[in-house]
């Protein structure tokens, strides 16, 4: 068992170093070297992931996390009590996903030391996986042997396998309507701000229904609170677990849009893109099963939820069977992010486990 000294000593190295999404270049070569020593060569491909091959006997099995953080990630000053581990408070810890680096690195150096007989490992350490998985997307896959990918990028207490996630879809809205001065003719404007505001009315924002949910989070318009404003931007996403109903909703704020800017005489520019597939799991799956079994030979709880998106959507869309499953933790993309150090520990054994 892997003391918790070196899990927090590993751990601590790793938040210590800055890793904002674009600048992993530290924290891969801390990864490198870490392997290294342990006898474990590891490469970069053009795009900047880490990707390192264990020899061994059996089927492949790629383990994968994502070595960038979130803002306010600059500057993290880690502290622990009574098992747990937090950030002084005016950072986020990062332990999305540098815990499940630790975990990773932890159990390959276990399974080294050890001489322990292991299955053909394959770790994958992804860039920018918080800016809609730049570094899976752009991963070199003509090095990967595995067919099977557990990607371990949720914050629970270990047990939980995420069964399904959404198709993301982003869009992006211009208005153009007309300036005029706002108290001397502004009849003679027309107002993009009345525009959007006449679109959105139209529209169910939020929950839409227990699968699908529409958002609009940005809108940038005006230049002068005496000026009929001419333009305005608007940027949102949907999420929903069926592509059609993604594809719908994305159709009604379209067409509100639409309907108001021909109203107001206003133009109306839009743009829609997928930036996330979904995916499906049944418990089926050889790999859940897998995953099953081995949580039950060391007593964890599996639990089967749906969550968000991970590098899992494109490992998944490429062909991979890629199953994410939780590393510990609470609370991520936030100031109050937290995880035990007694789930770290959990968590290598059980790489350990299903590795050989």
């Amino acid at each position: 068992m892997t003391s918790k000294k070196q899990i927090k000593d590993t751990f601590f190295d790793l938040i210590k170093i800055d890793s904002v999404s674009g600048e992993e270049t530290k924290v891969a070569f801390y990864i490198k070297r870490y392997l290294k020593r342990i006898g474990v060569d590891a490469s970069q491909d053009k795009f900047g992931n880490v990707i390192a091959r264990l020899d061994g006997y059996g089927e492949f099995l790629a383990l994968c996390a994502h070595m960038d953080t979130v803002e306010p990630g600059r500057g993290i000053e880690p502290v622990v009590k009574n098992d747990i581990v937090r950030s002084k408070g005016e950072t986020i810890l990062g332990a999305d996903d540098k815990a499940s680096i630790t975990e990773i690195l932890e159990a390959v150096k276990y399974l080294k030391i050890k001489n322990i007989k292991h299955r053909p490992i394959e770790l994958i350490f992804t860039c920018g996986e918080e800016k809609y998985f730049a570094g899976s997307i752009n991963l070199n896959y003509k090095k990967i042997r595995s067919k099977d990918v557990i990607v371990l990028d949720h914050s629970m207490p270990p047990g939980a396998i995420i069964m399904k996630s959404p198709f993301i879809y982003n869009f992006e809205i211009k208005i153009k309507g007309k300036s005029a001065h706002a108290g001397d003719v502004p009849e003679k404007g027309v107002n993009a701000i009345k525009v959007t505001g006449d679109a959105i009315s139209e529209l169910k924002i939020g929950r839409i229904n227990k699968t699908t949910t529409l958002n609009i989070g940005e809108i940038k318009g005006g230049i002068g609170i005496n000026t009929v404003p001419e333009e305005v931007y608007i940027k949102g996403e949907v999420r929903a677990y069926n592509q059609d109903s993604a594809l719908r909703q994305i159709d009604l704020v379209s067409k509100a849009f639409k309907k108001s800017s021909r109203k107001h005489k206003a133009r109306y520019y839009f743009k829609s893109s997928l930036k996330c597939p979904g995916y499906r799991h049944l418990r089926t799956n050889s790999l859940i099963k897998e995953i099953v079994l081995v949580n039950k030979e060391l007593g964890i709880n599996s639990k089967f939820i749906d969550n968000a998106a991970s590098d899992a959507n494109i490992f998944n869309k490429k062909g991979l069977n890629s199953v994410v499953i939780s590393k510990g933790g609470s609370n991520p993309h936030s100031i109050r992010e937290s995880i035990k150090i007694t789930h770290m520990q959990k968590m290598i054994s059980f790489l350990v486990e299903i590795c050989t």
